[in-house]
């Protein structure tokens, strides 16, 4: 039984730790893509058609734009994140039905401790939400237009989130029925509906147009192998582990073998979540429609990382927490011991990413731009390739930057066929190199950031000829900031003229 002290000292405790990771934690493209956005727009009637290609519901830009409106730096986003972050254990640590040690064991895990918290983007807002809903669910029928509302409401935050949504749409509805509260209709019931009818239509409206250049495909018919991929999910999301020893972890699973053991292994973890825990009917409902619903969304749109499996953790907690409310008396294990147990190996996951995390850079972006602040004049133009690598670039250093592959400044990357394609993305250094002296003629004071998709990274001092009709022009690596666990890393150039045609 956990007192009121062991409560507070919990949660301050996390909070601690979050904020060393947070203050630590390098923000890369992911996260100041949606930042670029909201810092460009300049009203909200015009964000959702600067979001169109983003695939993501609303509610996450909503909530940045006025931060983007009164603050320069993006690390503001870092703190309202936390705050999020902070929002979501207090739930867990006073208003949850778990025991002290299954709060620990939830915050310190792998998704509570580092990817939806140290990493700022649009799926904490949705962990918030579900712990509101499930604190509600104590009283579904006299919290019925509040849980309606804030489902609304998780449905605008990611594609994922909205699966596990649905899945606690459907539990609501099956409150509805044992209640015996669908007939005759109440207006009550009708709002809660339409509020819910409401929040699909909207996450639907977020769908990228048709000439979206990035993750556009959907399975037709059946693929075997697409199959695998999807139930092999299960086993990522339920246990997130990373290699202990690989520097780049992010992403990357310890578990070495194929995808016919993947598979196997996620059934497997299926199956326990479900005939393990939860007892009740409903909390169990929501649990197999959540993980329904989230498999067959991985089938139809093949892909998915650690913070997209996630979801799966996210519902079986989920579920387990309104099993507890259900029930009169307080289970030993109110997680059971299937939930115990992957808790505990992601708090492992967990705690090595946090302190990887800490320990080395996520991103060199802002090493870059601190480098350039520091040793050129602020007139100084940046010109780089490729896109997504210069618009966190510019974010940090707080002025455009221009994007040498589609040849524009860039606040942000458009994920059209024309902004987005093979071609751009494929582009040849020397093509960089002639494009870079074009910029040149109207930018004399100007320097070149180089990143690459290429594994093969220049030296310091390494030099590359280009010779064109204009003349032969040495590029010549003045600086690199590399290592970074995502691989943003970042090279300077200087062009030098050496002879004339």
């Amino acid at each position: 039984m956990s007192t009121p002290r062991a409560n507070y000292a919990l949660f301050v405790t996390y909070a601690f730790f979050m904020s060393c990771s947070l203050w630590q934690h390098e923000m890369w493209r992911d996260e100041l893509q949606a930042w670029g956005i909201v810092a460009s727009t300049d009203n909200l009637l015009d964000l959702a058609f600067n979001a169109r290609y983003e695939g993501h519901p609303l509610l996450w830009f909503i909530l940045l734009w006025p931060f983007a409106q009164l603050f320069d730096h993006p690390g503001v986003m870092q703190v309202l994140h936390g705050a999020l972050a902070l929002g979501s254990a207090y739930l867990i640590i006073f208003k949850s039905p778990f025991r002290f040690f299954e709060k620990a064991l939830i915050l310190f895990s792998y998704y509570f401790i580092y990817e939806y918290v140290t990493i700022s983007r649009n799926y904490q807002i949705g962990v918030l939400i579900i712990c509101g809903i499930c604190v509600l669910w104590r009283n579904p029928q006299k919290n019925l237009l509040a849980i309606s509302g804030l489902l609304f409401l998780l449905f605008q935050t990611n594609v994922f989130a909205f699966l596990v949504g649905l899945g606690l749409a459907v539990g609501l509805l099956a409150e509805e029925v044992n209640a015996r509260r669908i007939w005759p209709l109440r207006t009550t019931s009708l709002v809660a509906a339409g509020l819910i009818l409401a929040g699909i239509v909207g996450t639907a409206q977020s769908l990228p147009p048709a000439d979206s250049g990035f993750l556009n495909q959907w399975t037709r018919g059946f693929n075997p192998g697409i199959f695998f991929f999807a139930a092999a999910g299960m086993a990522h999301g339920f246990l997130p582990i990373s290699s202990f020893s690989e520097y780049h972890f992010w992403n990357f699973s310890l578990f070495p073998f194929g995808l016919g053991v993947k598979l196997a292994l996620g059934l497997a973890l299926a199956v326990l979540a479900v005939f393990s825990k939860p007892k009740t009917s409903v909390a169990l409902l929501i649990l197999v429609a959540s993980v329904f619903f989230i498999f067959v969304f991985t089938y139809e749109k093949p892909r998915g990382l650690f913070r997209h499996f996630g979801h799966y953790t996210l519902a079986l907690i989920a579920a387990y927490w309104i099993d507890g409310n259900k029930r009169s008396s307080r289970p030993v294990l109110t997680l059971g011991y299937f939930g115990v147990a992957i808790l505990l190996l992601q708090v492992l996951a967990g705690m090595n990413a946090w302190y990887r995390d800490l320990r080395y850079p996520f991103s060199r972006a802002e090493d870059m731009a601190s480098y350039l602040q520091k040793h050129y004049p602020a007139h100084t133009s940046v010109a780089g390739a490729f896109q997504e690598y210069m618009t966190p670039l510019q974010w940090f250093l707080g002025r455009p930057v221009y994007c040498l592959d589609v040849q524009q400044e860039r606040p942000y990357v458009l994920w059209s066929k024309s902004h987005w394609n093979d071609t751009l993305n494929n582009q040849p250094d020397f093509l960089t190199y002639l494009r870079f002296v074009s910029y040149q003629r109207s930018h004399p004071a100007s320097v070149l950031v180089m990143a690459y998709h290429r594994p093969n990274h220049p030296q310091e001092g390494q030099q590359d000829t280009l010779r064109s009709t204009e003349g032969t022009y040495v590029f010549t690596c003045l600086k690199k900031f590399d290592g970074s666990i995502t691989d943003e890393d970042y090279y300077l150039f200087n062009a030098r003229k050496i002879a004339s045609r």
